[in-house]
């Protein structure tokens, strides 16, 4: 639709101006936001038409996860023409998405041919323009869709993380937090505790849980022991006092040093109990 809009070459000029402004600004913060869900373990989802522009920009080409492709007319998606019958919209859309039952539910779910369309160009009586008329999902769409949201599916970290190639330098270790070989899980965990700064075994085992790795994993970072943090370990600070041991009834239990300071001296007390 901006294509048919735009019919002179100043429009054209514009036009083009705009999206690079929206790729730089908007569409780079979704990559990052996208990026950033599936690197947490959760789900992450990006709905367009599916001839955009936006799909071949550098920042939406190479999302992890499914691509799928649907009409809308399969799900009601309907709307007034020209005369004021209510017919089908196909409006072809795409949703790039990280949960495999959403996939399922709306990949190649097409038109089957045997009804008419309304044409999306131009305005309904009462409606306005189609176009802004059905930028909202209609309730069969919007149904479906929520409802396999709803669906408990944990996210397979090792699909998606470290997909991107850019990001594979900074990420790559997450990858095998499902390793079920002793080797490899061994492996993670020793280039996890070295790239998060040699944190304490207990914060290692916290993180991992959180992030849902494998038991195998799991049991390597628990009896995981660095060379380096033995080495360059703080020496324990050493006791300022200690009672001695008490064998019986009024013997001594409690010894302690008080200073009193009296005109510019202090004077050691023992004191003991």
């Amino acid at each position: 639709m901006q294509n048919l809009n735009a019919r002179t070459e100043e429009q054209q000029h514009q036009l083009q101006e705009l999206r690079e402004w929206h790729h730089s600004r908007h569409l780079q913060f979704v990559k990052k936001a996208y990026l950033t869900q599936v690197r947490q373990g959760g789900h992450a989802h990006v709905e367009q038409p599916a001839h955009a522009l936006p799909w071949r920009t550098s920042a939406l080409v190479k999302l992890p996860g499914y691509h799928c492709v649907f009409d809308q007319c399969r799900f009601g998606c309907c709307c007034q023409n020209d005369e004021g019958d209510w017919l089908m919209v196909k409006k072809p859309t795409a949703l790039q998405n990280t949960k495999l039952f959403v996939f399922k539910e709306f990949h190649q779910v097409r038109c089957t041919g045997d009804h008419q369309h309304c044409p999306l160009e131009g305005s309904a009586v009462g409606l306005g323009c189609r176009t802004r008329y059905l930028e909202s999902y209609q309730p069969g769409l919007a149904s479906v869709l929520a409802a396999a949201l709803m669906v408990d599916e944990p996210p397979s970290i090792s699909d998606f993380v470290g997909a991107v190639g850019e990001d594979r330098q900074h990420v790559g270790a997450l990858i095998k937090l499902m390793a079920t070989n002793r080797v490899e899980a061994v492996r993670t965990v020793q280039r996890l505790h070295r790239n998060l700064g040699h944190p304490s075994a207990a914060s290692l085992v916290e993180l991992l849980e959180s992030r849902g790795a494998s038991d195998e994993v799991m049991e390597a970072a628990r009896t995981y022991h660095c060379a380096a943090c033995e080495r360059y370990r703080k020496p324990n600070q050493p006791s300022p006092a200690s009672p001695p041991s008490t064998l019986a009834f009024n013997q001594e239990v409690q010894a302690d040093v008080m200073w009193l300071k009296i005109h510019h001296k202090k004077y050691p007390f023992f004191a003991h109990g």
